[in-house]
């Protein structure tokens, strides 16, 4: 098992040229994206008026219409600022959505609000006869609750497209994870000693073998290469996957290791990130097993009860140190601890401990779910 505590280094901020160039570049499209949204409402709005006096017979002015309408158009986008500073500071969460939606309708309300006594100024600014407060008030009878649900819109826009970003980063992210967790166990180390053992029974002409064992290392590259396969999987096939690599291990290892299972049937249906057991039955084998003389076993758990998967891997090996606290910081552990943490947040558990004779064990909670 790894046995080296965990940690973590925080890093601290520091100016980036490159990535103020990249928020300035993005600062920029924003801007000009709202300015075209504006030009594009405005005409919008014209093209309505244009129709109902075509219906109505109402007197229709195309020049006049279109800067009226365009000029409001572009008070709305100068008031943006207000719904992107609350968006970006002020999410939308489960826990705090009470608080975070009054925010926003007292903010919608300053935003309605400021855009009708904007609006009511430029047309008291163009016809001097009319009165402010009247503008602001017969505008205000219509306008608030439309501007109110413009600010909305544009709050939920963000929104939307925050958590979209949040959804293709937190996909990327578990793409690396996942690479750097395949990096780890298709190490020079494990290939030689696979190759090793292969060529070992080709001179001992041993082709039956040599032939199984060269279709297992295919399968199990072929598998873990897969830029196809999922992020979860059905247990099912997870365990599947397991029985290639301990048919790889038992290459080398022969009759000193024996392999356990106690797997509950209901849970085989059940979603489990994909190449998860194979990391921690390879730390099992490697320093629980190769690490002592004689025989030695590997025992794989699973059960289903109150909502939540429960995995379990066990060795023979020497335990942790007591003076462990029950992390690592590993190629292997560390990168399913992340795994574990990007999928499921704070609902899972994994713990590492000693087992009361020998051995240690790995075991993992996360909710369950089924797959087809």
């Amino acid at each position: 098992m790894e046995r080296v505590s965990e940690g973590r280094n925080g890093d601290g901020l520091q100016y980036s040229p490159v990535k103020a160039e990249v928020n300035a570049r993005k600062s920029f499209l924003t801007a000009g994206l709202v300015a075209a949204c504006a030009t594009l409402f405005g005409i919008g709005e014209t093209l309505q008026y244009y129709l109902r006096s075509r219906l109505w017979g109402y007197p229709f002015s195309l020049a006049g219409s279109l800067s009226e309408n365009v000029l409001t158009s572009f008070v709305l986008a100068a008031l943006t600022p207000i719904a992107f500073f609350m968006s970006r500071r002020f999410r939308l969460g489960r826990r705090v959505l009470r608080q975070r939606l009054l925010l926003h309708a007292l903010a919608g309300l300053a935003f309605a609000i400021g855009a009708v006594c904007a609006i009511a100024a430029l047309v008291v600014v163009r016809k001097p006869d009319l009165q402010f407060e009247l503008m602001a008030w017969k505008l205000g009878t219509f306008y608030v609750l439309f501007y109110f649900a413009i600010y909305w819109a544009i709050a939920g826009a963000i929104h939307a497209a925050h958590y979209y970003g949040e959804t293709q980063a937190r996909e990327e992210r578990l793409v690396r994870e996942r690479l750097e967790v395949l990096r780890s166990k298709l190490n020079p180390h494990f290939l030689f000693n696979t190759l090793n053992a292969i060529s070992t029974m080709a001179l001992q002409r041993d082709h039956e073998r040599v032939t199984q064992s060269l279709g297992l290392l295919g399968d199990m590259l072929r598998a873990t290469l897969d830029d196809t396969l999922p992020q979860e999987i059905p247990l099912a096939r997870e365990l599947d996957l397991t029985d290639k690599y301990l048919a790889l291990q038992r290459i080398r290892f022969g009759d000193r290791l024996r392999v356990e299972r106690q797997i509950d049937p209901r849970s085989l249906d059940a979603l489990v990130p994909s190449m998860l057991l194979q990391p921690l039955i390879e730390n099992a084998i490697v320093h629980g097993v190769g690490a002592k003389p004689g025989d030695g076993w590997v025992k794989i758990e699973t059960r289903s009860a109150d909502g939540q998967l429960v995995l379990a891997v066990s060795d023979s090996g020497d335990g942790f140190p007591a003076t462990g606290n029950g992390k690592s910081n590993g190629i292997g552990l560390a990168n399913t601890r992340e795994r574990l943490a990007t999928l499921y947040g704070g609902a899972h558990t994994m713990e590492l401990q000693s087992l009361p004779a020998a051995g240690a064990q790995v075991t993992i909670a996360i909710p369950l779910r089924r797959g087809a």
